[in-house]
């Protein structure tokens, strides 16, 4: 398979990963809300805000494993990728270790922290447990996915996750008891955890068959370079694991169990946009690293503003679609319990409307090795984040915390950083604002403004007519935006190119 056919192979697959991934989401979530109740549901979500704070435990270690990978096979060092993998696996099997000692302190804390009724507290300890362990399993095994990664093998990867997800649906829906419902659910995580795991381990010796993991090929020297690698990326990864636990935490300790579910119904939204955003437009991530690699600014000032259109255009496709269907998708989507996360959902979103659009600046920073930066930022959300939601919650519940989490994100993801990237690449940020924002924001507001007449015209009250003016409302911002970004000509090209690659004669 040619690079050209790969990446597109990758993309798609990455794609479908996703869109199954939302797709499980949504029909899960309203079932265990109406199965286990809002309060019980929110306990689910509690166990899991508090041992994902375990993720910090990792230290970098898999974000610098797959970056190691890639060049030793890039070099033909089949030895040390073998080290490499040796090393990595010792020092995640101590996080796991140290993950099993945490969910015995989490035992304790928990009822400390939130509320836990007495006639659920079994279920919740069962719960932690098989939670807790499964993460600890979790870490040691994350080499497979580094390992697969490197070698792009991203369809590999979305063949296991996709049924795998599908699996994990299917459980949820079918076999969660009713007398210990979060005991049903950590035993469904745990093992649906361990299954993915061991298959991503044998297609890793499959792909890989002079793979060896040994403690004979543990070195100290890898452990300095693992380290050496993953120091800011690991501020990266523990920002994005502990900021979004801040919101859930002060929510059960402070406004109740029920009051996270309706929480996690608005953000769960805004989080498909945000991963589907992501994997789209870091198929660009590679050219940017090469670009820095050449020295090319020009390159890189290109991929800035020419990926800051198509991020941006992609930001305002879902804040426009989320904005005009938002309520009468929930509405639908969780039978009527729970319209009041249409308010949340709308600031949540829009604290996300510039943060999504500067993915490409993050990957052009990354590529050009401003990590410390990177991790400034993160240091910096997770500084606003904490003292803005204490402060806004107090006022005004849960509007506040969503306030001060969209504020937070708004300000480091999105305002810093982009002006960050102006300054990099000797951008203005008006000249940015006229080539960029302007005529994205100028093409969008016709499909948008289309969407939100003909809601308000029809007023969608079931999934059938939600689904048709999603789909003609994607039609209409394809044509439009596309055709305006692009150029009509491209568009027919691009057009006729997807159709030969995948209906080929």
């Amino acid at each position: 398979m040619t690079g050209q056919n790969r990446t597109l192979w990758n993309a798609t697959a990455n794609a479908v990963g996703v869109a199954v991934s939302m797709l499980s989401g949504l029909l899960v979530m309203p079932y265990l809300i109406r199965t286990l109740g809002a309060s019980t549901y929110g306990l689910w979500i509690l166990i899991g805000t508090l041992t994902g704070y375990f993720g910090v435990l990792d230290l970098g270690v898999s974000a610098a494993l797959g970056r190691l990978i890639a060049a030793h096979r890039a070099r033909g060092e089949m030895r040390d990728v073998n080290v490499v993998m040796s090393t990595a696996c010792a020092l995640l099997l101590i996080v796991s270790l140290v993950v099993c000692l945490a969910t015995c302190v989490a035992l304790f804390l928990f009822p400390v922290l939130f509320s836990v009724p007495a006639d659920q507290t079994m279920d919740v300890r069962y719960s932690l447990v098989l939670v807790g362990i499964g993460l600890a399993l979790a870490f040691p095994s994350s080499i497979f996915l580094g390992f697969l990664w490197a070698y792009e093998r991203f369809d590999l990867l979305n063949a296991v996750d996709v049924p795998v997800l599908i699996l994990r649906a299917v459980l949820s829906l079918t076999l969660v008891s009713a007398a210990m419902p979060l005991t049903s659910l950590g035993v469904i995580t745990f093992g649906i955890g361990v299954l993915g795991s061991v298959v991503k381990m044998a297609l890793c010796f499959k792909v890989e068959p002079q793979l060896s993991i040994s403690w004979s090929h543990i070195r100290r020297d890898k452990v300095r370079e693992i380290f050496s690698i993953g120091g800011w990326m690991s501020v990266i990864s523990w920002s994005r694991t502990l900021i979004p636990q801040i919101g859930p935490t002060l929510i059960g300790a402070r406004l109740g169990n029920a009051a996270v579910t309706t929480f996690t119904v608005a953000r769960q939204l805004v989080t498909y946009a945000y991963v589907f955003s992501n994997s789209t437009t870091q198929v660009l991530a590679p050219r940017a690293i090469a670009a820095h690699a050449r020295q090319s600014v020009e390159l890189q000032t290109q991929l800035f503003i020419d990926g800051g259109k198509f991020a941006s255009a992609q930001t305002l496709f879902f804040c426009g679609g989320l904005s005009c269907l938002g309520l009468p998708f929930i509405h639908s989507w969780q039978h009527g319990s729970q319209d009041g996360a249409y308010a949340l959902l709308l600031i949540l979103i829009l604290g996300e409307s510039l943060p999504m659009s500067q993915w490409l600046t993050y990957s052009v920073l990354l590529g050009a090795n401003r990590q410390r930066m990177l991790g400034l930022l993160a240091i910096t959300e997770g500084a606003l984040a904490f003292p803005l939601i204490m402060v806004l919650m107090q006022r005004a519940g849960l509007a506040g915390v969503c306030t001060g989490v969209a504020l937070s994100g708004f300000l480091a993801r999105g305002v810093f950083q982009w002006l960050y990237g102006c300054m990099l690449l000797d951008v203005s940020v008006g000249s940015y604002i006229r080539r960029v924002f302007a005529p994205v924001s100028t093409a969008a507001a016709l499909p948008i403004g289309f969407l939100y007449v003909t809601t308000v015209a029809v007023a969608p009250g079931s999934f059938g007519s939600i689904i048709l003016l999603g789909a003609a409302y994607t039609l209409v911002y394809a044509l439009v935006v596309g055709g305006f970004l692009l150029g009509y000509s491209r568009v027919k090209l691009l057009r006729k190119r997807l159709r030969n690659y995948f209906l080929p004669s």
